[in-house]
């Protein structure tokens, strides 16, 4: 569908408040019933709006990274962010999760969402 396809190329581009305008614009007209072909496509365009608001959400976090260290010995590498130390796999929040730590990036986990915070 067009409305999954502009979202899509808004959320590649970095614009995701463009991609969550776009669905808002829409939302009331793509409510059809299951029986309906359309549904398929009003769900994956719901789910996808859902993406881009917690991937929205998650850019508005106060996350300040002030050091990273990547084990290349088979451990699990750390980040040091907000005045805190965490390891790989330990929560920050109930919601975030560190996922993995390298020297670039840093892969989160956001309300089942990954999302990556570039160095």
């Amino acid at each position: 569908s067009d409305l999954i396809a502009s979202m899509t190329k808004f959320a590649e581009e970095g614009d995701l408040e463009a991609a969550d305008q776009r669905f808002e614009t829409v939302a009331q007209k793509i409510v059809v019933p299951e029986a309906d072909p359309r549904h398929e496509l009003a769900v994956a365009a719901k789910a996808m709006h859902i993406k881009v608001k917690t991937a929205l959400e998650f850019r508005r976090l106060e996350l300040k990274i002030q050091g990273v260290l990547v084990n290349h010995e088979g451990g699990r590498s750390g980040l040091l962010v907000n005045g805190s130390v965490y390891e790989e796999g330990e929560y920050l929040s109930a919601e975030l999760m560190l996922r993995r730590v390298e020297e670039e990036q840093v892969y989160f986990v956001f309300r089942g969402l990954t999302l990556i915070r570039t160095l």
